[in-house]
């Protein structure tokens, strides 16, 4: 087993896992900076000039151990109900991301729905427009998010960044229900059951 305990920063370390122990010095000598403990091998360094010592046992700090090992095996407490609607909340906001991410299909090709992307769509819905009503040419290549591109015209311009806006709209929507939906639920298990990953509608 390796020990760290930490005076300054109430910490003990018991393989690798931190505790927080409030007034740790209230059960150290008072001088004591630190302690590393190694199995049966101990190094206790002082505050003061004291140099370090390694001739103290590691019973010297079992107390501490012990309190730090008891925090450690006792379980976490349930999240309330308002915590688990939070993060539940937070895992449909990540998948809500991710479709959008993922984007929707025009053309045999799939175009990403990100903020970014929807602000490129927005600027080129509106110079499609305008150029149209100018009667004037307009060509535009977009990326697909395979990166490869597709040439489109005024018309062809006009019809898929509604279609990127209905798509987004859709999604975000859905997202809402879903959060929606998961704020009435009353208990913990329903909530943890709560299945998000259908009804964002296509």
């Amino acid at each position: 087993m390796k020990v760290s305990i930490i005076t300054e920063d109430n910490r003990v370390i018991i393989d690798g896992q931190v505790v927080v122990i409030p007034h740790l010095e209230d059960h150290l000598q008072d001088n004591i900076r630190a302690v590393q403990i190694n199995g049966n091998t101990v190094e206790v360094e002082y505050l003061d000039d004291t140099p370090n010592r390694t001739d103290i046992l590691v019973a010297a700090f079992q107390n501490v151990i012990n309190m730090a090992q008891a925090i450690l095996d006792t379980p976490p407490p349930e999240p309330t109900l308002e915590e688990l609607q939070t993060a539940v909340c937070q895992d449909i906001n990540l998948y809500r991301d991710h479709l959008l991410d993922v984007g929707f299909a025009y053309q045999g090709k799939n175009f990403a729905l990100d903020d970014g992307s929807q602000v490129k769509w927005t600027a080129i819905f509106n110079l499609a427009s305008y150029a149209k009503s100018l009667g004037a040419p307009f060509s535009q290549e977009i990326i697909a998010t395979d990166n490869s591109l597709l040439a489109i015209n005024a018309d062809q311009a006009i019809e898929f960044a509604l279609l990127a806006a209905a798509r987004t709209g859709e999604i975000m929507l859905a997202g809402r229900n879903h959060k929606d939906a998961v704020l009435e639920l009353t208990t913990n298990e329903a909530v943890s059951s709560y299945d998000y990953s259908g009804d964002w509608t296509n």
